[in-house]
């Protein structure tokens, strides 16, 4: 669980990284970066689910 914890924040700190530095001077939101990541990670644990 502790572990859980911890690649969950530094997955959000590396979405909060690039979202930073890909639009040099304006930010995109963690949270648009950490879906936009997810979002075909959910989809394939979907498929594969049933």
């Amino acid at each position: 669980m502790v572990g859980a914890a911890a690649i969950g924040g530094a997955l959000m700190v590396f979405a909060d990284f690039i979202g930073r530095a890909i639009v040099w001077p304006y930010q995109i939101p963690a949270g648009l970066v950490s879906a936009i990541a997810g979002a075909p990670f959910l989809m394939m644990m979907m498929r594969r689910k049933g």
